[in-house]
């Protein structure tokens, strides 16, 4: 891979939202990754049919602003209301080397709360 994207948010009642991106070297953006993700409930995890993580970058490379779409299973894709929305503002992030991570303040159907993002560039 030449990059991998990791994202996870608390979004309410116990409940995470997690995307992952992978690209392969060579893909001309994150509409080219292969995207998946999971709604995870205690013990159960729900895959989703579509995923789509959105980035907006500062300057310098670094992430300042993420989304994360879901789509379950059987929904119509034309009706905005039945995919699952995140969006997240930068609270703080690292960078070593190739690897930078942060922590974003998010929010989704009506909760509040944290999400991490990994992002790995070879």
């Amino acid at each position: 891979a030449a990059v991998f994207r990791q994202l996870t948010v608390e979004a309410g009642d116990d409940t995470l939202l997690v995307g992952t991106a992978r690209g392969e070297p060579g893909v001309a953006g994150h509409g080219d990754e292969s995207v998946l993700g999971w709604r995870i409930d205690g013990e159960q995890a729900t895959p989703f049919e579509e995923s789509l993580i959105t980035t907006q970058y500062a300057s310098g490379g670094d992430p300042t602003r993420i989304g994360l779409e879901l789509w379950p299973r059987d929904v119509d894709q034309a009706s905005r209301a039945g995919a699952v929305r995140v969006a997240g503002s930068l609270l703080g992030g690292v960078r070593a080397g190739g690897i930078w991570a942060g922590l974003f303040r998010c929010h989704t159907d009506g909760a509040e709360g944290l999400g991490t993002y990994l992002l790995w560039r070879s």
